[in-house]
């Protein structure tokens, strides 16, 4: 999805212009403000998916635990810290034995992926009794 925060980048120049080509006829008339607003929304979207994106950049599954690197940060959880793992289309949660809960954002991976990942992480969770469980 990291295609979005392109797209959101060239929505927002082309209302950037559309703004002040509206200013320039009409001043502050309804149509900039509505333009306007679209700038801020698009910008946003664009922000939030940049920086989800570039925060886990990878994910690696290994026999005695997980690696991330999470900005350019390489940080290792084990198999046996882990309490459980809950798995949504965005996103990995991990309950890790001192109660805390560790989040990494998936969301960029395709469908298919998705469901390799899943299948993967339920298999390593059934072999080292993780519980494990998945929202979509």
């Amino acid at each position: 999805m990291q295609w979005l925060a392109y797209l959101g980048i060239l929505l927002a120049l082309a209302y950037v212009y559309l703004s002040f080509e509206s200013y320039q006829e009409n001043g502050w008339e309804f149509e900039t403000i509505v333009n306007l607003i679209c700038v801020i929304a698009w910008l946003v979207i664009s922000y939030t998916n940049i920086n989800n994106a570039t925060s886990v950049e990878e994910i690696k599954l290994f026999e005695n635990g997980i690696t991330f690197t999470e900005n350019k940060k390489e940080e290792s959880i084990f198999w046996d810290e882990i309490k459980s793992i809950n798995m949504t289309n965005n996103a990995l949660f991990l309950t890790l034995d001192s109660k805390k809960q560790k989040e990494l954002y998936i969301g960029y991976l395709e469908y298919k992926q998705l469901q390799e990942a899943k299948q993967k992480l339920r298999l390593f969770s059934d072999e080292h009794q993780i519980t494990f469980s998945s929202k979509y």
